[in-house]
């Protein structure tokens, strides 16, 4: 057993027809643990009558609840706010770092509402931008799993609501603790 023959990787073999000891993957198979059918959970799509769409929604795997939002603050904290900001305002540390060089280049606002391109994604699509990146920015795939980048996704609407919020949307029994004291006249 110590010395069995065997063929390593691009190694020449005269057993097939083609000559390569290693070979390719069957057309029609799937590797185990590699069917990802459910479209929505890992592409952000939905399917329609009237054609395919950017999901509005989660997938219904998700339970969205307190812990989701933590673990997508989590996960936004680590591979999102060096570009991206603490704030989701575009201003992280790359892009400040690029400023301090005479640069000029500044990640996506995620919260401004003056600019709402991301407040307006779809959720399918915000996460399809997380999954393979758009324009400078690369795609976070293979780095995060697609639960985290739904957790991410989850966690941007937190954010985007949190700085965007108005008075009106907190409930009358809880604004009382909200409002600006009166300034102090003489």
């Amino acid at each position: 057993m110590d010395f069995q023959p065997k063929y390593k990787s691009d190694q020449p073999m005269d057993l097939f027809g083609d000559g390569r000891a290693n070979r390719g993957e069957i057309t029609g198979t799937v590797a185990r643990g590699s069917l990802n059918a459910d479209e929505t959970f890992y592409k952000g799509i939905e399917h329609a009558p009237e054609g395919d769409h950017w999901t509005t929604g989660f997938p219904r795997q998700l339970e969205i609840n307190d812990a989701l939002v933590r673990r997508g603050r989590n996960r936004f904290e680590i591979y999102c706010t060096p570009c991206h900001g603490y704030d989701g305002r575009g201003m992280g540390a790359v892009p400040t770092r690029v400023a301090t060089t005479g640069g000029a280049w500044q990640a996506r606002n995620l919260v401004d509402v003056s600019n709402p391109v991301a407040i307006n994604m779809p959720n399918g699509q915000l996460f399809n931008t997380i999954s393979n990146g758009y324009n400078t920015m690369m795609g976070y795939a293979a780095q995060i799993p697609p639960a985290d980048r739904w957790a991410i996704v989850l966690y941007v609407r937190a954010l985007q609501r949190s700085q965007n919020a108005a008075l009106d949307d907190i409930p009358p029994d809880h604004r009382s603790g909200m409002q600006m004291p009166e300034a102090p006249t003489r």
